[in-house]
């Protein structure tokens, strides 16, 4: 089980002295301490019997993680209203005022309570009981949409509203919201019952009007606010692209309002152009302002999605890293992810996540090692949604038959360390229950982005950043995406950055676009041991994408191989191998797919964690 620890960390108030609220940290006892779990069964009682203590503590005033009930010990226990939106008739004017005013709840959550919004559904939900187990959650009550929005303009937290309009103006309703976070200000339309008395902050509608485009509105928020921002989200404000044209999409349903309160919370840059990342145009140039002139961490840390320029069914600068010529950012994909802005508040955790211990492993040269990776966990919204089913079904199968509980990596997101404490811990806590799993970093490390693109002082950022990533994450892995042409220079360049420290050992190769060779593959290897060290592996790209390839785009049917495929494949692999493949589900793969597969696997095959598979891919090189 885990125990939190917290350390204090000092969140400011606009109208009270500050107040102290408790920071994450995490460490192993029970589970963790042991070689192996005696059983999946003991296991499994172990991990409820942790899931009643945290429910006791948290009823009894969580006693033994130091936390009370504001006035009953000098630390609080944040209380939390809930609006849920799914399933009602509300209009997207009013969602998107709640998310905002979401948002400036969460930024100050001492000064008028947490604001939590269902917008999934029961997964919203699940999550909120999840994390409650963590110990600092006090009152949960429901409130209506009219309710929390009168309350959220009389509060403090928030700073009055923005006047717009939403019929008029809804090509720019990202842009607006930049506006929103920068001045802690809710957008209303006139006539709003939600007004009252709150002051007026920025009447887009006289500033901006009723045909302002969305680059003029890119420039008016750039001029105005950009010092005032932390990082840069791309929102599409409602395109379709049914017409097929890239460049030319029609503008057909509102904007996705998941991510919203996080956007205001964090007060980031949001923004959309068509043709941002397209050179010579007139969007490019502003892109190209906007993404250097600025006060942000490099690389840049895009959120929410870029979907701009769809080609061949995927969208061309979704990384971000060849957006502008500067190479400058990245992506955190996570545009349809709910309630960040609540779940962050904990604080960022600063402590390494203790993982199972890796199994004792002896080189054999008649053995194939291979490791398997669920992929795409660099998506936060695969995370709260599909991947967490993902491994309730994996705890279950587990628990159902330990004796076939193989080992199986898991690709997620670092910025749940800061962005979703509580959905990181609840995935390692799956984790240990079952003992066979292991979590890596996902494309391509910090940021999903190509780091051989970037000039050399981001990259040296960027490895830095992946680097306490995984020491934090206590993973010795990632998964590598590098553009088609790129791998050379990726090869000669970036991944030996790594070996000095040892922090990153083993990189699992994934192709942009995945169905073309990676040309320094071609020479039949495995993998390729690189640095000055020579402890750094850079295992081939093999990609299993599902098993039905009747609608597979061109040149990848062996991307989509049947179980019964991939297992001849693997058994045939020469005696010694340390290979890898990296699942996702966009072909339709699921954990039962990889059930299949396991269950075809010879012998020979040995199934191992990261850290095993580094290491008889180095002693297979040293055989070699």
């Amino acid at each position: 089980m885990y125990i939190l620890a917290f350390s204090d960390v000092n969140v400011s108030l606009r109208c009270s002295p500050a107040l102290r609220l408790p920071r994450i940290q995490a460490y192993k006892r029970g589970l963790l301490s042991l070689s192996r779990p005696v059983s999946l069964m003991y296991a499994t009682m172990l991990g409820l019997a942790a899931a009643l203590l945290f429910a006791a503590s948290a009823a009894n005033g969580a006693a033994d993680l130091g936390l009370a009930h504001s006035g009953a010990g000098g630390k609080v226990m944040v209380n939390v209203s809930v609006v849920t939106l799914v399933g009602q008739a509300v209009p997207f004017p009013a969602v998107l005022a709640v998310q905002v005013c979401a948002g400036l709840f969460n930024r100050q959550p001492a000064v008028d309570g947490a604001a939590y919004v269902v917008l999934h559904g029961q997964t919203d939900w699940d999550w909120l009981a999840d994390v409650r187990e963590d110990g600092w959650i006090g009152s949960v009550q429901n409130s209506t949409v009219a309710a929390f929005l009168a309350r959220c303009l009389a509060s403090p937290v928030s700073a009055g509203y923005i006047r717009y309009n939403y019929s008029s103006q809804h090509l720019i309703t990202p842009q607006i919201l930049t506006a929103a976070g920068a001045l802690g200000a809710v957008p209303l339309e006139d006539g709003s019952p939600y007004i009252g008395s709150a002051p007026l902050v920025l009447d887009a509608v006289a500033v901006l009007g009723s045909n302002c485009s969305l680059r003029d509105a890119t420039r008016y928020m750039f001029e105005r606010f950009v010092n005032s921002t932390t990082t840069l989200a791309f929102m599409d404000p409602g395109y379709s692209w049914a017409n097929k044209d890239p460049l030319a999409p029609v503008l057909a349903h509102d904007p996705n309002p998941m991510l919203i309160d996080l956007i205001v919370k964090e007060r980031f840059f949001n923004m959309y152009m068509v043709e941002a990342c397209i050179p010579l145009t007139d969007d490019y140039a502003l892109m190209e302002e906007v993404a250097t002139s600025n006060p942000w961490p490099r690389p840049i840390a895009v959120y929410g999605y870029d979907n701009t320029f769809p080609f061949a069914g995927g969208d061309v600068f979704e990384a971000e890293t060849p957006c502008i010529k500067a190479h400058n950012m990245g992506q955190v994909a996570s545009d349809g992810s709910s309630n960040l802005a609540f779940f962050s508040i904990p604080g960022a955790i600063v402590e390494p996540l203790p993982q199972n211990p890796a199994p004792a492993l002896r080189f054999n040269a008649s053995k194939t090692y291979l490791a398997l990776t669920v992929g795409d966990g660099d998506n936060l919204s695969y995370l709260q949604g599909g991947r967490r089913q993902w491994m309730q079904q994996r705890v279950e199968k587990c628990g159902a038959d330990p004796a076939g509980c193989f080992p199986l990596l898991w690709s997620i997101s670092p910025h749940l360390l800061q962005r979703a404490p509580g959905w990181l811990l609840w995935f390692y806590r799956q984790a240990n229950m079952t003992g066979q799993d292991w979590f890596v970093l996902p494309p391509s490390g910090h940021l999903y982005a190509y780091p051989s693109e970037m000039p050399p002082a981001d990259q040296a950022a960027f490895a830095r950043r992946t680097e306490e990533d995984a020491r934090l994450l206590s993973t010795t892995a990632s998964v590598a995406w590098e553009f088609a042409l790129s791998w050379e220079n990726a090869i000669d360049q970036y991944f030996p950055r790594y070996s000095e420290n040892g922090v990153v050992q083993g990189f699992f190769a994934v192709n942009v676009p995945f169905m073309l060779p990676v040309l320094p593959f071609l020479d039949g290897e495995f993998f390729k041991v690189l640095g000055n060290q020579s402890n750094v592996v850079l295992f081939r790209p093999r990609e299993w994408r599902g098993t039905d390839a009747s609608g597979a785009p061109p040149f990848s049917g062996q991307n989509y191989l049947t179980a019964v495929e991939m297992a001849k494949e693997v058994n045939t692999y020469p005696g010694g191998t340390a290979t890898q493949i990296y699942v996702t589900s966009d072909g339709g793969a699921n954990l039962d797919t990889i059930y299949s597969l396991v269950a075809l696997l010879e012998e020979h095959v040995e199934l191992v964690d990261d850290r095993g598979l580094v290491a008889m891919a180095l002693a297979s090189h040293d055989q070699a």
